[in-house]
């Protein structure tokens, strides 16, 4: 049954053919022929400017939302802008500002005010003008026949037909991941293949957490949490499509350092990146419990980025787990999803003894004590803990970070409350924070609290970090690492290829060890836990449209060094 986007009337009016052109700009197949022909009639400005705010609407935290109200402003609404786009009178134009410069300043350091619907009346201008100097052009050319063709025939679901097989790089005990490109886009990804007899398996006690993982990738987007745009499944697996991230993580920073640690500005740097990253999830309602140096990724431009979602937990009611999913009135087919959040005004959840954690999750070092201390506690008297647990594992990253070893390797609880032992070279500003992240009672830990979060983001150790600018990535890393050059021809000639192979290393295995046979489905019932595994990000919309790296160019304007 299909049904409107939500906000459909606010810009079509009942226009049917504005509805269309609404549905195309929600559909990949439409996305790609509406964008190459933009380009071709050179009217794409107006859908930078369509994908910047679709994307801001997106955004569920207020300190993300805060950063892109201002990099919208400057770049398409203030006098002078870079991409002015649209029919803004000037007394709009100033609402807009006094609305960004207006926002209260909350405990956690972050503007509220920053509604998701302040940019309606530049968002509707932007409609307007993509409508008649775009859409009412492209709808009598060869290309809108020829989208519709590809439409009937692809109804718009994603598939492994739709990429190159390029190699393996990195398998599990039920899952593979496999260098992909996508054929329409020649967008490179990381792709997850797992079996779902496995997942099944594995999750026996609690089914709910069989797409766990993909449920948190589907909501958590942000310059620093890797990305999934497209999950799909066959019947035998379930499917996801990743970031593909080039620079490998920060434990192997470590190995290759000359002197097994990473340089001072680097460490600030990336620590600054991470925090941004914590504070999202953590105005989502989860927290992340596995924060160590392996498990943060860095980017061939020289940024960060976390990875394995898999330790992820809720900590307050109503996250944003539950997505809302709209049809595409176009196609009949779900969309992306939108985080169920609080509005901004309302700040992060709340965290009281009801929603504190109790289960012991993470790597043993990294953390911390009130998790520590769980397995000698009787589960009638175990307190828990709360998100506050990322930020200890954080001093203890930034630690390793610095130094190349951990500030306690042994395991006692008791080790956890002496004193570190600091090496010469770290300074005086770097213990100062390590010390407040490695507080060891909740409430004065650095980050633990909406207050000690604004002490830690004007920490001096953060001394230079502009946090509006690097957000939003207009900040320059201060270290590009050595990447080589993708491949791009496929080893494999076919999806089919690619699991012949898997069930070939599957005979090698199975002599040795117990496995899981690739070509075998769940029964029916089973199949039903995967219902709502299928998903297609809104925010591919750029890499569809074929913008994307037209975008990033005129962004290069707004970078600053660290």
């Amino acid at each position: 049954m299909k049904k409107e986007l939500s906000d459909d009337k606010s810009l079509t009016g009942g226009d049917p053919r504005k509805l269309e052109m609404r549905a195309i700009l929600e559909d990949p197949i439409g996305q790609k022929y509406i964008g190459q022909f933009a380009k071709k009639v050179m009217t794409q400005e107006s859908f930078y400017a369509w994908v910047d705010i679709q994307e801001f609407r997106s955004i569920p935290t207020g300190d993300y939302r805060r950063g892109k109200s201002m990099h919208i402003y400057q770049k398409y609404i203030r006098e002078g802008a870079v991409l002015q786009v649209g029919s803004i009178p000037a007394e709009e134009r100033a609402k807009i500002k006094h609305i960004i410069d207006a926002g209260v300043v909350d405990k956690a350091g972050n503007k509220s005010g920053i509604s998701t619907d302040m940019f309606d009346f530049f968002r509707k201008a932007v409609f307007k003008e993509m409508f008649y100097n775009t859409f009412q052009r492209f709808s009598a050319s060869p290309e809108y026949a020829q989208m519709h063709a590809d439409i009937k025939n692809a109804y718009n679901k994603v598939c492994p037909d739709d990429f190159l097989y390029i190699e393996r790089i990195g398998e599990g005990g039920f899952g593979r991941v496999v260098h992909v490109k996508k054929k329409t886009t020649q967008s490179h990804y990381a792709m997850k293949i797992q079996l779902k007899t496995a997942l099944l398996d594995t999750f026996n006690d609690d089914p709910t957490r069989i797409d766990h993982e993909r449920r948190v990738l589907s909501v958590t987007h942000h310059p620093f949490i890797v990305g999934m745009d497209y999950a799909f499944q066959t019947p035998e697996l379930g499917i996801m499509c990743l970031e593909l991230v080039t620079g490998g993580d920060l434990q192997e920073a470590i190995d290759t350092a000359p002197e097994g640690r990473i340089e001072a500005k680097r460490v600030q740097f990336y620590s600054a990146e991470i925090i941004l990253a914590l504070v999202h999830l953590h105005d989502l309602g989860l927290m992340y419990r596995d924060l160590k140096p392996c498990n943060v990724l860095l980017m061939g431009d020289g940024h960060v980025k976390l990875a394995d979602m898999g330790g992820v937990a809720e900590f307050a009611d109503g996250t944003c787990l539950e997505t809302n999913k709209d049809k595409n009135p176009f196609t009949g087919t779900e969309i992306g999803s939108l985080p169920q959040s609080k509005s901004s005004e309302d700040g992060p959840p709340t965290l009281n003894n009801k929603h504190r954690r109790r289960s012991i999750m993470g790597t043993q070092g990294y953390m911390a004590p009130e998790m520590v201390i769980l397995p000698k506690q009787p589960r009638s008297v175990r307190v828990g803990y709360s998100n506050a647990v990322d930020y200890w594992s954080l001093g203890v990253t930034v630690f390793k970070l610095l130094t190349g070893s951990r500030p306690f390797d042994r395991r006692r609880f008791q080790e956890l409350l002496d004193t570190i032992s600091w090496p010469e070279y770290v300074g005086s500003e770097a213990r100062s924070v390590i010390s407040g992240l490695l507080a060891c009672k909740e409430t004065e830990r650095l980050g633990g609290t909406p207050e000690n979060l604004l002490a830690l983001k004007s920490h001096e150790y953060f001394e230079g970090i502009d946090w509006l600018r690097l957000s939003q990535r207009h900040v320059l890393p201060p270290y590009l690492p050595k990447v080589p050059p993708l491949r791009e021809e496929p080893l494999y000639q076919t999806f089919d290829h690619l699991m012949r192979d898997f069930y070939a290393q599957q005979e090698m295995e199975s002599a040795t060890k117990d496995t899981y046979d690739w070509f075998v489905a769940p029964t029916d019932e089973d199949q039903a836990f995967f219902n709502s595994w299928d998903f297609v990000s809104m925010h591919t919309l750029k890499i569809e449209l074929g913008i994307s790296s037209e975008m990033a160019v005129h962004d290069q304007s707004f970078k600053c060094l660290s």
